[in-house]
């Protein structure tokens, strides 16, 4: 199953709401808060849906910016 990391930058003092979205709408994993960023695991079934929930978290209001920082297309377990 494709996994990925990203960075997300978050407008200050919303962290919390994009938090809740990720993890509740897209099924992202929050595994670390840092100031006004968020790093994020995201799994899919396909790279293609990866893609979709990348391009889904860059639509929520209060993200700035995200950064892929690790891409596996290899089932990790």
């Amino acid at each position: 199953m494709p996994i990925s990391g990203i960075t997300v930058l978050v407008t200050k003092g919303k962290i919390e709401e994009v938090k809740q979205q990720i993890e509740q709408e897209l099924g992202g994993e929050v595994v670390h808060c840092v100031e006004d960023y968020l790093v994020v695991i995201l799994e899919a079934e396909t790279t293609q849906i990866l893609q979709q929930k990348f391009e889904q978290i860059n639509q929520i209001p209060d993200v700035i910016t995200t950064n892929l920082a690790y891409l596996s297309e290899e089932d990790l377990l």
